[in-house]
């Protein structure tokens, strides 16, 4: 049976306002410490709803609180949320 909650009372209460392929949306950003093989550091990250970014692919500039981002990768997880991994412009 698929998901079928709807997920805009989380994002209203949780997220803020952001610009993601010049289209603008409410998605949850969060700024934190990740470690991986041989590097450290901020990872830049934006959780969406999988309908507001739909077409939305690596490359594509977004902006949050005011300071450029560009999409490095795209994570639907299945149940209707998209993460937007992002590095500085």
């Amino acid at each position: 049976m698929p998901f079928v909650e709807d997920l805009s009372v989380f994002f209203a209460d949780f997220g803020e306002a952001v610009t993601v392929a010049a289209a603008p949306i409410t998605a949850i950003f969060d700024n934190a410490y990740a470690e991986g093989l041989d590097a450290a550091g901020l990872r830049p990250m934006l959780t969406c709803r999988s309908s507001d970014v739909v077409g939305v692919v690596a490359g594509a500039p977004a902006v949050v609180r005011t300071l450029n981002y560009t999409v490095v990768n795209v994570q639907p997880d299945g149940t209707g949320v998209t993460k937007l991994i992002l590095e500085r412009a």
